[in-house]
């Protein structure tokens, strides 16, 4: 399964819902796909809050868990400009979208009113239906 960076920013927040998406992954899923692009947001976030070297911290902490694997640019970037072309969209959200497929996996991300309406088409579930 794909996830956007909003989930792998709660899961790494700590809070309830965070813990909640952590036993999703336990119990559910061998392994969670994002891309480097991904990645970088999910630092920025990181460091805006808690400084550059935390943001380190998380990057190599997501690599070495085994339950993550960051797929390079590289692999989507053919795609992420036709899906941020289609749809209105952060650049973000796109490439999370993009990832998903390419690879042919579904995609999870926090509920949010501009994914709403392309939740079928996507094949997008949202952090609240399976938590």
């Amino acid at each position: 399964m794909v996830f956007d960076s909003g989930v792998l920013i709660e899961l790494l927040s700590g809070s309830d819902e965070g813990k909640k998406i952590e036993r999703f992954i336990e119990d559910s899923l061998d392994e969670v796909v994002i891309n480097e692009l991904n990645l970088e947001e999910i630092k920025y976030i990181v460091c805006r809050k808690n400084g550059g070297e935390k943001a380190e911290r998380v990057e190599q902490t997501l690599r070495s868990t085994g339950y993550f694997r960051v797929l390079p640019f590289s692999s989507v970037r053919g795609e992420v400009y036709r899906v941020k072309c289609k749809y209105t969209l952060s650049l973000g959200d796109a490439s999370s979208i993009a990832t998903a497929k390419i690879l042919g996996l579904s995609l999870l991300f926090r509920r949010e009113k501009e994914i709403e309406r392309f939740k079928q088409e996507l094949n997008i579930t949202f952090v609240d239906e399976v938590i």
